[in-house]
This record gives C-alpha cells, sequence and structure tokens, in this order.
C-alpha cells in the first residue's frame, strides 16, 4: 500500500533520510554531500508534479537522487569509487 503525502514537507521530512544516506555513501566529502544532497531536494521537489504513482515514491525519490548526487559528483570529481563500482555492477546507468 502506498502512502499518500499531502505537502512537500511530509514527503521532505519522511525522506530526508534516504537522500542524505544516498549523498553520503557516493560522496566523501561531508560539505559536498550535504549541497549534493540539497541539490537532489530541489529537483526531486521541482518533479513532484511529474510523479505518476506507477512506482513507490521512495523508488522515485532513490532515482532523482542518485541521479542529480551522481552528477554532481562527478563534477566535483569527489565521487567514491567504490559506490560506482557497485552501481555500474548492478546495471544502473545514468
Amino acid at each position: 500500500m502506498q502512502t499518500t503525502f499531502t505537502t512537500k514537507e511530509e514527503i521532505t521530512k519522511e525522506y530526508r533520510g534516504l537522500v542524505s544516506a544516498i549523498s553520503h555513501r557516493m560522496i566523501q566529502n561531508p560539505e559536498i554531500a550535504k549541497d549534493a544532497a540539497q541539490d537532489a531536494w530541489m529537483e526531486i521537489l521541482k518533479s513532484l508534479k511529474t510523479f505518476k504513482g506507477e512506482s513507490k515514491i521512495s523508488t522515485w525519490i532513490y532515482t532523482i537522487a542518485s541521479r542529480v548526487i551522481l552528477r554532481q559528483a562527478k563534477n566535483e570529481k569527489v565521487y567514491s569509487t567504490r559506490y560506482l563500482s557497485e552501481y555500474f555492477r548492478n546495471g544502473e546507468r545514468e
């Protein structure tokens, strides 16, 4: 059963830990990881109106966050090579 959220604040409160964990796992520098998580939230909230409910919202958030954070990690050249190895080994691609 999918939980229904009525506000952006509820979504942010429920999933902020998920986005933060993704960011800190992908980026070893805590300050850059924090900035990347904020960028991911900006993209998630901007794109929220496009969520169709065809998957769990947590899956949708994970996908957007991973892509935004990975892009920033590559731009900053601060990504965790261990995470990237796991990312590509599992067949996940940007």
